[in-house]
């Protein structure tokens, strides 16, 4: 799950640097694999609101069953305020 809060993000440093990191993690656990489908962005859209286009898709494919373990970079990539973060935990 990546996530920007200014769309300038989306387009540099932000995005990049949470990928790499994601698909570090993946690729040094042994058997786990990322499907490219599977990664999930909410670019230039706030950490506070619990209602996010990536963050939504990410808890369908959760619900169909699609995916085991979900990858962060940070804490408040899921969520900014208490809120956003346990409504979706």
């Amino acid at each position: 799950m990546l996530r920007v809060s200014a769309q300038e993000q989306a387009q540099g440093y932000g995005l990049a640097v949470q990928e790499r990191a994601g698909r570090a993690h993946v690729e040094s656990r042994p058997g786990w694999i990322l499907d490219p489908e599977m990664v999930f962005r909410d670019e230039g859209v706030s950490g506070a609101l619990v209602d996010r286009p990536g963050m939504l898709r990410l808890e369908q494919a959760a619900r169909r069953g699609l995916i085991d373990v979900i990858v962060v970079h940070e804490f408040d990539r899921i969520g900014r305020t208490g809120r956003a973060f346990w409504t979706w935990i």
